[in-house]
């Protein structure tokens, strides 16, 4: 008699917000690196982040996009599924865009972990437009 492994489906709610996680957790990873690319810290101490220059407002800004996917992750483990529905396809689309926009003239590094992001982004989208539905 051959043995399987136990292979228990996963809740859609627990995979969204996983993909949500190592998304960031690759975001973090991706601007740690960029620390090392020849002139960035240099780029930094002279006030620019990326094309711009560097106020209170795009810090704001910069920070109020990091904690969307933080708070997307535990919003889709404590909203209703249609809420958390909706929520992850608008913002899943709206990484998606972010994470393509910013590929052009980048690093390969930069561009490889983007490429994973985007795919984490994409199949976020793609889950929640799934969404399983109630059979009754």
């Amino acid at each position: 008699m051959k043995k399987t492994y136990l292979d228990k489906k996963i809740d859609v709610k627990i995979k969204i917000a996983a993909l949500w996680g190592a998304m960031m957790i690759l975001y973090i990873y991706n601007d740690f690196f960029y620390l090392f690319v020849p002139d960035s810290i240099q780029h930094i101490m002279d006030g620019n982040m990326g094309p711009v220059q560097i106020s209170q407002l795009t810090l704001f800004a910069a920070a109020a996009m990091m904690a969307i996917p933080v708070f997307m992750g535990l919003f889709t483990l404590l909203l209703s599924a249609k809420l958390s529905r909706i929520f992850n396809i608008i913002f899943g689309i709206l990484y998606t865009a972010i994470n393509l926009v910013n590929f052009p003239g980048e690093y390969f590094f930069y561009m490889f972990l983007g490429v994973i992001q985007t795919a984490f982004t994409i199949y976020i989208v793609y889950l929640a437009f799934k969404w399983p539905k109630n059979e009754h």
